[in-house]
């Protein structure tokens, strides 16, 4: 202590005592062990298969109609106890805890099942044949649903789940793209209704600038169209006694369908 001051020793720690406490991981049980054992992954996504291929065929054959509902059944129960077993597994708070990774997938699964149980209490329903509408609506919903099952695929198999999530990197892409070419048509549309959609009385071509470009709509679907299949033959009357015109269609296949098809 010097001059009413006072000063301390820098100390070192030792390395135990730098070491952040960590909470200890939670034990993993016996059931959550089984329901993420790859074997049983697999076998979940050999049953969504199975599921999805009866669907099918179930679309296209109409003799059979005592044997679909009683697979459809055993699909049903099957899917039921293996949410049943997450949900034991996880308990209902880790189950449905948004902050964690398999919170739209656990929440997809479930509605699910819960619309295959609805699905089939709408079915047993003595009322169903000569109750309201409202019934046969909601149950040909529910068993339109019932084709979503397949892309549980996705969850069980990883490799899929990889491929999934670059596409939905790339939808975000493809959406800002459409944007582009949705201003790159509204602009020429515009452009070309005002100078080509309103001919002159008298001109013989008048049928076919109205068709094509008589309105924003119009005109917007045409060049759609010509971006997409990028053919000029037909415009060619449109085109063939104004230049300018000419070098317009030219510039718009260019910008509109090359560099679009490149990006």
């Amino acid at each position: 202590r010097k001059g009413g001051e006072t000063s301390y020793m820098p100390v070192a720690l030792s390395d135990a005592e730098h070491q952040v406490y960590e909470e200890p991981e939670k034990p993993i049980g016996c059931l959550q062990a089984l329901v993420e054992y790859p074997a049983f992954q697999t076998l979940i996504g050999a049953i969504i298969l199975a599921n999805a291929i009866v669907i099918g065929l179930e679309t296209d054959e109409k003799e059979e109609d005592w044997l679909f509902p009683m697979l459809e059944d055993i699909f049903l129960c099957l899917f039921a106890v293996e949410l049943t077993m997450r949900l034991c597994a996880y308990g209902f708070g880790d189950f449905f805890n948004p902050d964690t990774s398999d919170f739209c997938w656990n929440l997809f699964d479930f509605t699910l099942v819960m619309f295959g149980v609805i699905d089939r209490g709408l079915c047993w329903l003595e009322r169903l044949a000569t109750g309201p509408q409202l019934y046969i609506v909601l149950m040909r919903v529910f068993r339109l649903l019932r084709i979503l099952r397949i892309f549980r695929i996705f969850r069980v198999m990883r490799q899929l789940h990889i491929i999934a999530s670059g596409l939905i990197d790339a939808v975000q892409s493809v959406f800002w793209v459409s944007v582009i070419c949705a201003l790159i048509l509204y602009v020429c549309g515009v452009t070309l209704t005002r100078l080509v959609g309103h001919p002159e009385e008298g001109d013989t071509l008048a049928l076919v600038k109205k068709e094509y470009f008589g309105s924003l709509s119009s005109s917007m679907l045409t060049l759609f169209e010509l971006m997409a299949f990028p053919n000029m033959e037909r415009f060619q009357p449109v085109f063939s006694e104004s230049p300018s015109l000419k070098i317009f269609f030219v510039i718009f296949v260019i910008f509109g369908a090359f560099m679009m098809a490149s990006i």
